[in-house]
């Protein structure tokens, strides 16, 4: 192998190990078991200022994001599943779907969601999750284990998860 051939595969080496490297709180892009990341889409950079809490990655205008955060946050081509014991949503952005999966009791702030996704509960017990309005006005309410189907989240502002049912 020549000097230049070995200087160029040792730089897109690089070049891939750093585009695997972004943390996900970044916008990078955590791949199904087998498959290569695809990268986060534009905008899904850290930024200097935005909704965040303190220690929560600030994002650049247009991602959708929560505060408090959601236990993960991943950008997909495609709307993950949901594993039991949560609640799951998919917000539409570019060519794919930020998943969020929740799992604690809280009231979430919800930035930059809009458009048909999904949602999906798959808590169990008592449980329940609500959308607000802006107002705090509830808009749905889904009782644990309710089942997943499209929603449209350009009304919501809050997403809650409680322990009584609907």
């Amino acid at each position: 192998m020549t000097k230049r051939l070995r200087t160029t595969v040792l730089a897109a080496s690089i070049a891939t190990a750093a585009l695997l490297a972004v943390p996900t709180s970044a916008g990078a892009v955590p791949a199904p078991a087998g498959a290569a990341p695809i990268p986060a889409p534009a905008g899904a950079v850290p930024a200097s200022a935005g909704p965040a809490t303190a220690g929560q990655a600030q994002l650049a205008v247009g991602v959708p994001d929560t505060s408090p955060a959601a236990v993960s946050r991943t950008y997909e081509t495609y709307v993950a599943s949901c594993s039991s014991g949560y609640v799951c949503a998919a917000v539409p952005y570019h060519e794919g779907y930020f998943n969020f999966k929740f799992y604690a009791y809280g009231t979430y702030r919800l930035y930059n969601w809009t458009g048909y996704g999904l949602i999906s509960d798959r808590q169990t017990g008592t449980a329940s999750t609500r959308t607000l309005n802006a107002g705090g006005g509830q808009l749905a309410c889904w009782n644990a284990g309710g089942g997943s189907g499209s929603y449209d989240w350009t009304p919501v502002e809050y997403i809650r998860l409680s322990q009584s049912r609907c």
